[in-house]
């Protein structure tokens, strides 16, 4: 648009009789620089606002993701966790909880470093991401421990997807750069949420099932009570 503004303040100067009056000249002169200026000042401003949205949204998401793994993490889970407890006293759709706990992480940090240990947990994270469903909520709440929140999942099929990421992990290989392979497995503590209960309950009875499933040898799937 200024480009626009100079060619046609270049066009109407040639286009002007030589005994053009001097003060319509400035006049129009005026017109096109202010307007020239308006405009620019109009994409500067935009380009602020935008820049601005944009720094807004980026602090926004370094507030509700992980950093490591790139999925939510327990705040964001947390504030999730409250809307859905919210929906099932609503509307009494059912809920499901799945806590995953990766067996002997201390010893992979122990045997190849954190670096190796940062890459199992950024694999794991990739993977689960890959299985869950597109409306359920995957979270990192803790060093190794992952969370799952399944709306609209019942027990049944709480566990058949717990048991099924289980395999997944089991079943698959992570590359450390400098060792080559190795392989891990999980734990999984699965709890659905019954009438009357708060959100803590739920995450509790989960992470129960968890203590259980680890204490049955671990690499399984525990219900909780």
């Amino acid at each position: 648009m200024i480009i626009g503004f100079i060619a046609g303040y270049a066009f109407l100067i040639a286009a002007l009789p030589r005994s053009a009056d001097p003060i319509l000249l400035a006049v129009i002169s005026s017109i096109m620089v202010l307007g020239s200026l308006f405009v620019l000042s109009v994409a500067f401003l935009s380009a602020q606002t935008v820049s601005d949205v944009a720094r807004l949204a980026e602090l926004e998401r370094d507030v509700i993701i992980d950093p490591l793994t790139g999925i939510h993490n327990r705040r964001f889970f947390n504030d999730r966790l409250a809307e859905e407890e919210a929906r099932f006293d609503r509307t009494g759709a059912p809920l499901s909880l799945i806590i995953v706990d990766l067996d002997h992480f201390k010893s992979i940090n122990d045997r190849f470093g954190h670096a190796a240990g940062d890459r199992v947990l950024i694999v794991t994270a990739a993977r689960l991401t890959e299985i869950v469903r597109a409306f359920d909520v995957l979270a990192r709440i803790g060093g190794e421990e992952f969370v799952i929140l399944a709306p609209n999942t019942n027990a049944a099929e709480a566990e058949h997807l717990a048991e099924r990421i289980r395999l997944a992990i089991r079943e698959s290989t992570i590359t450390l750069p400098g060792y080559g392979e190795v392989s891990i497995t999980a734990s999984f503590g699965v709890a659905t949420h019954l009438p009357g209960e708060r959100a803590q309950s739920l995450l509790s009875r989960a992470d129960s099932a968890l203590y259980a499933a680890k204490a049955s040898g671990r690499n399984c799937v525990a219900l909780a009570e």
